[in-house]
């Protein structure tokens, strides 16, 4: 049927790049140090913490305004993925800067941050996903929006659960990152071979 030609054809998809393997990979890496770096302290300090999620926010906002304006020629929404990076550099910012704060603010802070990551990672997967069995890519974004609801409405009496939990969502975030990476890596191959949705529309 000619009709079906111009119904229902998705978007071109985002192309599995190396450079979007390198960002979920450094975005990784960067998630586990973090982690292991607040679970080797014996003694957290605001000085410390404050240096640490500064640190992971603004280099995790500088990968992802890169990663997004990498992706503006093939995604019309690669806006939302450099929107989130830059949010990351303005709470940067304020964790750098600002003054006056305290460990529960600090808390609240790396929730919003977290629940931001989640959200801008989740549109960005319903955007650019290419199979139906890759919902392990969203993973991460459910992962991160449940840990940052939780610091932001149920913080724990003590805040040195909280850093621990912190801590443990970091690097749990940081595998589920490094597992979507492989798996882009392992997929890429085969969607490269795969024919293109229009082509079997026009078979009726």
């Amino acid at each position: 049927m000619r009709m079906l030609r111009g119904i229902g054809h998705p978007s071109k998809p985002e192309p599995l790049t190396w450079r979007r393997r390198i960002w979920l990979l450094f975005r990784a890496l960067a998630m586990i140090v973090f982690g292991i770096f607040l679970l080797l302290l014996t003694r957290i300090t605001l000085f410390l913490f404050i240096a640490a999620f500064g640190t992971l926010a603004l280099v995790d906002g500088i990968a992802s305004v890169v990663a997004g304006f990498n992706r503006r020629q093939h995604d019309p929404r690669w806006w939302l993925v450099a929107l989130g990076g830059i949010v990351g550099i303005v709470i940067a910012g304020l964790a750098f800067f600002a003054s006056g704060w305290t460990k529960m603010t600090l808390i609240y802070i790396f929730a919003i941050w977290a629940i931001i990551v989640g959200i801008t990672q989740m549109l960005a997967f319903f955007r650019t996903r290419r199979l139906r069995t890759d919902w392990a890519a969203l993973l991460p974004a459910v992962f991160s929006l449940l840990v940052g609801a939780y610091l932001l409405f149920k913080p724990s009496p003590n805040i040195i659960n909280d850093f621990r939990l912190i801590a443990l969502y970091t690097i749990v975030f940081g595998i589920l990152t490094l597992t979507q990476a492989f798996q882009i890596r392992r997929q890429a191959p085969a969607l490269e071979q795969a024919p293109a949705p229009h082509q079997d529309m026009r078979r009726w």
